[in-house]
């Protein structure tokens, strides 16, 4: 369904915050193209075209709706993210929950993995939101150190 993929990357594109000195749309783009050239280098040995696929979704999708502030502050500020996300990885649940909510929302037919099977669309999930939080700086670091 090309024409829903289509219409999601342009949701994911208007929910990127322009004015957003360095999580913007050409941030996410630049993220995503960096994982093509990853997993096109010898890391797809690691991946199921699935997988790939996801993790693209994840790392096109990985700062949208990004306030420009970062964790430390929204949870000290108690701001609302902060309150919904428990103070936990506030910004990459905020970033994976609306992905999703683009994707799957009731105002405009985005939903490009509509037709797939409730275990592929499962892969996808998990993949993507795991991409995603993966990003969050208080893990990524160790996340680095295990894969070196």
């Amino acid at each position: 369904r090309p024409l829903l993929l289509d219409t999601w990357v342009e949701l994911v594109h208007e929910n990127y915050i322009a004015e957003n000195p360095f999580h913007h749309w050409v941030h996410g783009f630049h993220v995503m193209t960096v994982v093509i050239t990853l997993l096109s280098e010898g890391g797809d040995v690691f991946t199921t075209p699935l997988t790939h696929f996801a993790a693209l979704i994840g790392a096109l999708s990985h700062d949208v709706g990004h306030p420009g502030f970062n964790n430390d502050y929204l949870v000290k500020s108690k701001n609302a993210l902060a309150i919904r996300y428990n103070d936990n990885a506030v910004l990459e649940n905020m970033h994976a929950a609306l992905a999703f909510e683009l994707m799957l929302g009731e105002e405009v037919e985005a939903n490009f993995l509509h037709a797939m099977p409730t275990d592929d669309f499962a892969v996808v999930r998990k993949t993507v939101i795991s991409v995603i939080l993966a990003t969050d700086m208080k893990v990524h670091f160790d996340i680095v150190l295990q894969e070196t």
